[in-house]
């Protein structure tokens, strides 16, 4: 669908590896292994909580700049409904 009804939305390419970048970040901040617990006391690190505040803005982001795309065929709107962006 990218290659073919949104290859004109140039800043969705960028958009979606800035966000796999930030994804990567992430898990590595994490670190190695299964991580198990309470996420409540996992996010209350500082630099967990600062990380996945960027992760939610980068997909906040990426969201927005999706929905430049709605209307402009059947699949693709029923894909991004599908999505509940």
């Amino acid at each position: 669908m990218y290659h073919t009804e949104l290859k004109d939305l140039k800043q969705l390419s960028s958009v979606a590896d800035t966000l796999q970048k930030t994804v990567q970040d992430f898990r590595l901040l994490l670190g190695e292994g299964n991580l198990r617990g309470n996420w409540r006391e996992i996010l209350r690190q500082s630099a967990v909580e600062k990380s996945f505040k960027i992760l939610v803005e980068k997909l906040a982001f990426l969201s927005e700049v999706i929905k430049l795309a709605l209307g402009r065929s059947q699949a693709l709107d029923n894909i991004l409904n599908g999505l509940k962006i």
